[in-house]
């Protein structure tokens, strides 16, 4: 995995950190996932309606045969051709609409899969609705349910078909409704905002260099089933820090926070590492620079969600795509494991403080 250049401390003039949301009505399927999926919010705030009216196939003369199916708790939606637009992408919001009908509009998210290829080869996360304060720079409220005809949707997930195996993968677009988009600061008035948290400096992933823990919410966990990677700081020499790969996942404190699940009080202190110069295939020397959760209060503000907004006990709907409904029944079989998995391993990544359901009845 190739890592970012070291470097020293960047900052922010506070009043340039509030970014105001312009929904992208333009795919790019050519960049990388960090330049396109999150880091420049084109996969973060799509226009999906715009998306689907200048990309939308031609309307059928026959009737549609547009049919949704169930194995076990997975909803199967055979695309007669109308759910894929011209460039190969699925028309998201058409697809929900038919899983709506069905199943009702009693769902937090909505996960979709495909068995055939999309032109691209990333995961990503796309808000619906957002309108929580003191966890982006963002201005909320960001609330496009109208294009989608639901009054209770927050985000939806596209996961690629060769991540299936990847449950950080899952955990990582899951917790991006929420993280990882703070910058911090060393008083309520400063007028310089910190970024290092971030990848180079834009909100989607936290940086190589910050000891988040085993957080699924950044590019440094190994893209093996369920394995992540941290920072420790030698106990005989503190100016270096060895990375280590470790078998589980788990959101930080500071995810949980920005979730909604941990209170600041019990978030402990995390740090980074400054100036940071490798010096062996597994470590780093560099200045550790520690950062408190009111260093982000004092840039960010509380955490501040309107009181109907759900933060936990989630429904999740997990819906798979297909072409040809006689191939689609054993990758559905493979979801409906996956998917409880899945339940499971978000269990564990919150610490028991958060619960997803999956089921679609």
């Amino acid at each position: 995995m190739k890592k970012k250049e070291a470097s020293k401390c960047r900052n922010i003039l506070r009043k340039k950190m509030m970014r105001r949301i312009e929904s992208a009505a333009i795919l790019d399927h050519s960049s990388s996932h960090s330049e396109s999926a999150h880091a420049s919010a084109q996969r973060a705030f799509v226009d999906w309606k715009a998306i689907a009216t200048n990309l939308g196939r031609p309307k059928f003369d026959a009737a549609a045969t547009t049919t949704v199916d169930l194995l076990g708790e997975i909803a199967i939606v055979l695309d007669d051709g109308s759910l894929t637009l011209q460039n190969g992408e699925l028309n998201y919001t058409a697809v929900w609409d038919h899983v709506r009908q069905t199943y009702g509009d009693q769902f937090d998210f909505v996960t979709f899969f495909t068995d055939f290829s999309v032109p691209f080869s990333y995961s990503f996360w796309s808000g619906i609705y957002l309108n929580t304060q003191g966890i982006s720079p963002y201005t909320m409220p960001y609330d496009v349910r109208s294009d989608w005809n639901t009054t209770r949707l927050q985000g939806f997930h596209f996961i690629n078909p060769g991540h299936l195996d990847l449950m950080g993968v899952f955990l990582q677009e899951f917790g991006h409704q929420w993280s990882s988009y703070v910058y911090f600061a060393d008083s309520p008035d400063s007028e310089d905002v910190n970024t290092d948290l971030l990848l180079d400096g834009e909100p989607g992933h936290w940086d190589h260099f910050m000891d988040d823990e085993h957080s699924p919410m950044d590019y440094d966990f190994q893209f093996t089933p369920y394995m992540s990677t941290h920072w420790k700081q030698r106990e005989d020499d503190s100016s270096l820090f060895d990375y280590h790969a470790i078998e589980g996942i788990e959101y930080s404190d500071l995810d949980l926070y920005l979730m909604g699940l941990l209170p600041p009080e019990e978030v402990k202190p995390f740090y980074f590492i400054e100036n940071p110069q490798q010096v062996g295939p597994q470590t780093w020397t560099g200045q550790r620079r520690d950062v408190g959760i009111e260093q982000v209060i004092n840039a960010m503000g509380p955490r501040q969600a309107p009181p109907d907004l759900r933060i936990n006990d989630f429904r999740n709907a997990w819906v798979l795509v297909t072409r040809d409904a006689s191939l689609a029944s054993k990758m559905a079989a493979r979801l409906d494991d996956i998917r409880q998995e899945f339940e499971m391993r978000y269990r564990i990544a919150t610490r028991c403080r958060g619960r997803v359901d999956t089921s679609l009845s």
